[in-house]
């Protein structure tokens, strides 16, 4: 962040303030990784005005899907869904993950689902197997009839192997969770114990 903040001073000197903002989110995001929600919201809604003011619909965009994210994981729906209603949809797949949040949120299955259908269909998803999995694995979860055991079991260990290799520390501690709960429903607790101990690796020596 230091260095960040460095770069975003010579952008400025040199009139390049897009570039500099873009950077300011890049740092939100960071605090976002370590639970400092306050100063990465602080970030995004001074990004998020200067993106309004002149007109820049990518930052905008960037801003309030990350604000929306936030809202999520405080808890806060109702604000994540307001923030969403101003992003343009294809703009990135953090999206469409927020969406599937709140549907379930709202245990909205009817919608749930007919968002699911829309979604598998799409180019981008059919060639991110990591996104694929991820919506596969909330439909298992949530909507009778569609929990497979057996796959439930074989795409979060996909998940989380996915994860350990593109480094991606959110989605390996999510996976992790839901198989360690998956596990413990089975009464498969040394499973459960194994899966645990892997993650406290990772997160204390990130390997």
């Amino acid at each position: 962040r230091e260095i960040a903040n460095k770069c975003i001073l010579e952008y400025e000197s040199k009139t390049n303030y897009v570039r500099a903002m873009r950077l300011r989110t890049r740092i939100a995001h960071d605090f976002i990784r370590i639970h400092k929600f306050e100063e990465a919201k602080e970030i995004y809604n001074f990004v998020n005005d200067y993106s309004i003011k002149y007109k820049i619909k990518d930052l905008e965009n960037r801003c309030n899907t990350r604000l929306a994210q936030i809202a999520v994981i405080q808890n806060k729906y109702e604000l994540a869904n307001e923030y969403l209603k101003k992003v343009t949809p294809e703009f990135s797949k953090m999206y469409h993950y927020l969406m599937f949040d709140l549907f379930v949120y709202y245990k909205d299955n009817k919608k749930l689902l007919e968002y699911y259908k829309s979604t598998m269909s799409k180019d981008w998803v059919k060639k991110h197997k990591k996104s694929y999995n991820f919506f596969k694995l909330i439909i298992m979860r949530n909507i009778d009839g569609y929990m497979d055991k057996a796959e439930y079991e074989r795409l979060l260990l996909n998940q989380i192997d996915i994860a350990i290799k593109s480094d991606d520390a959110e989605m390996l501690e999510v996976s992790s969770k839901h198989l360690m709960n998956f596990y413990k429903s089975e009464r498969k607790y040394k499973k459960g114990l194994e899966i645990s101990e892997h993650l406290l690796h990772y997160l204390k020596n990130g390997v």
